[in-house]
């Protein structure tokens, strides 16, 4: 990502490997060098469970910052968050990632594991 650029990630939302809508347009907050910017992404329903948000990179963040978004979302009733990397200004690192709840298991979702099929790590919060 660029300054000045505006910049457009993924996101899928799933219960037990299938796509699932939220409860609620899910909220997106924009991280710079680990605190929370006031940069409002607007977010976009692509289709069933898919999701996407856009900003644009203000002038004043300089080369090498690192980017990161949470994503707070509510699916079944449930919240469910992850943090998803968007890389560093000038250097793209990702362009998309799952939020999953498994309702077979109400502990926070493991990256990776089998039963949440995702690749990022998402935490169900009540």
């Amino acid at each position: 990502m660029n300054v000045n650029q505006n910049v457009t990630y993924t996101f899928l939302t799933e219960i037990n490997g299938e796509p699932a809508n939220t409860d609620q347009l899910a909220i997106v907050q924009i991280v710079r060098l680990g605190i929370v910017t006031s940069l409002i992404p607007s977010v976009t329903i692509l289709e069933s469970g898919a999701y996407s948000f856009s900003f644009t990179v203000p002038s004043n963040w300089n080369e090498g910052d690192a980017i990161q978004a949470i994503i707070t979302a509510n699916i079944s009733q449930r919240q469910v968050r992850n943090i998803m990397c968007l890389g560093t200004v000038n250097t793209p690192v990702s362009d998309s990632v799952h939020l999953a709840l498994a309702t077979k298991n109400p502990n926070p979702i493991s990256a990776g594991s089998p039963e949440s099929k995702i690749n990022h790590a998402a935490t169900i919060i009540d």
